[in-house]
């Protein structure tokens, strides 16, 4: 998928931006059962509409949005991805489909205290919330904290409320090397206890792209920030599931183990553009009908219901994983 380009004008009144960009890759996820528009299943059909979820005048509204808005009628080189004809499988890049893991590997369960204080009934096994492969994601680190080589991450989470989780439920990593896989993969791991039908994804294969991202508006520096129309910044930073890139707020984030600047992994988001970030729509999906009955497919692929994003983060010093 294709996101439209940053508007030229913006980086030529605001250089110093320039500077800022880092990379990121959109991860795109979109549902196996809703394909991908222009493609194979054809789910979202409603090309022309120019209203859509956005609601009239969405492109006049973009008027001076960082973005540049496609037009409708104007051929472009966007690679249009291969339709999601098949569930996600543990040979994929996905969200909430099964991972590739070994059989004779025992499942990784949670003991973190609840919300009210309380410990688990009983150790409660971990729901799969997605599976990277480096091969697919550009930005996806190939070596840990402690310089161990790595080619596959396995994000899971336990979805019940704990102590001192307020994004979201209790999140855990595994890091795996491809070649050391078995084919002997587990195909049935244990089910638990789930409190929030909102904190369980709806599988979904991912059409990876790498853009350039910049901060979001209060992380900007004051005397480019103050110069700008308001507005102008507050869709600068990519939204959506990423990885890499920029936080979609500011802050320093700390290792809460021992202080040190922690580097962003990945961001979870429950929809992948909002009415702040229209500009970010991919080019394929510029002309869907978002007020179709399927049109949610696309804004919120996965079917996660957040407070706000989760953001992963990994500690270059004591090599911890953790969330803000």
């Amino acid at each position: 998928m294709i996101t439209p380009p940053f508007a030229p004008e913006i980086l030529a009144e605001f250089p110093e931006l320039t500077a800022l960009g880092r990379t990121a890759t959109r991860l795109h996820p979109r549902r196996a059962t809703s394909g991908v528009p222009g493609a194979g299943s054809g789910a979202g059909s409603g090309a022309g509409s120019g209203a859509g979820f956005w609601g009239p005048g969405a492109a006049s509204r973009a008027a001076g949005a960082p973005f540049g808005v496609a037009d409708a009628g104007a051929p472009h080189a966007a690679r249009v991805p291969d339709a999601a004809v098949h569930p996600p499988r543990a040979g994929d890049s996905h969200v909430g489909g099964p991972l590739a893991w070994p059989a004779d590997e025992p499942w990784p369960l949670c003991t973190h205290e609840l919300r009210d204080g309380r410990p688990h009934a009983r150790p409660n096994p971990l729901v799969p919330l997605a599976q990277l492969w480096a091969s697919d994601v550009p930005d996806l680190p190939r070596t840990d904290p402690h310089g161990d080589t790595f080619d596959v991450l396995q994000v899971l989470w336990c979805p019940v409320e704990h102590l001192r989780d307020t994004a979201g439920p209790a999140v855990q990593i595994r890091r795996r090397r491809a070649a050391d896989l078995p084919t002997d993969l587990l195909t049935d791991p244990p089910q638990g206890d789930v409190q929030h039908a909102g904190w369980l994804p709806t599988p979904c294969l991912l059409h990876p792209e790498q853009v350039t991202d910049y901060p979001c508006a209060d992380a900007l520096p004051p005397a480019v920030r103050d110069r700008m129309p308001p507005g102008v910044a507050a869709g600068f930073v990519a939204p959506g599931w990423k990885v890499g890139g920029y936080p979609r707020r500011p802050g320093g984030f700390p290792c809460p183990h021992c202080g040190t600047p922690s580097d962003l992994l990945l961001v979870i988001s429950d929809h992948e553009y909002d009415d702040e970030s229209f500009h970010w729509i991919p080019l394929e999906e510029q002309d869907l009908d978002w007020s179709a009955p399927d049109g949610d497919a696309h804004q919120r692929p996965t079917g996660l219901r957040l407070t706000t994003d989760v953001h992963l983060f990994t500690c270059p010093g004591c090599g911890a994983t953790h969330v803000s």
